[in-house]
């Protein structure tokens, strides 16, 4: 399944926030813990990563208005969330993991952004 079968809006947010499987764990950990605001080294260890990657991703996400800003600083035990604004627009994705068809049509957009293919 291509991408091009998801819904216009799913697409967008996709191509425009979950540029690599990382950001996917990120987001997806901050929307499902939401009164749980971690440091990178938390966040971290929850998700399996190591914490230069996750405040890498932290700091993209930050410019891109998906982390609160008043919430984040670079290179300190920070903590942060996703923005309220952020959070209603991301449930089409979270609702599209939840169907395999969907899942499997993302999960190609990001693997291809991952190798460099898009």
């Amino acid at each position: 399944m291509a991408i091009e079968m998801l819904d216009s809006n799913l697409k967008l947010l996709v191509n425009s926030y979950v540029d690599s499987l990382l950001s996917w764990d990120v987001i997806v950990f901050l929307y499902e813990n939401k009164s749980h605001l971690s440091g990178i080294a938390d966040l971290a260890r929850s998700i399996g990563r190591k914490p230069k990657e996750v405040e890498k991703i932290i700091s993209s996400l930050k410019r891109k208005g998906v982390i609160d800003g008043h919430h984040y600083s670079p290179g300190h035990k920070s903590l942060f969330a996703l923005s309220n604004e952020f959070r209603q627009e991301i449930k089409p994705f979270i609702s599209a993991l939840g169907k395999r068809e969907s899942r499997l049509a993302i999960l190609t957009e990001v693997l291809k952004k991952e190798v460099g293919l898009s």
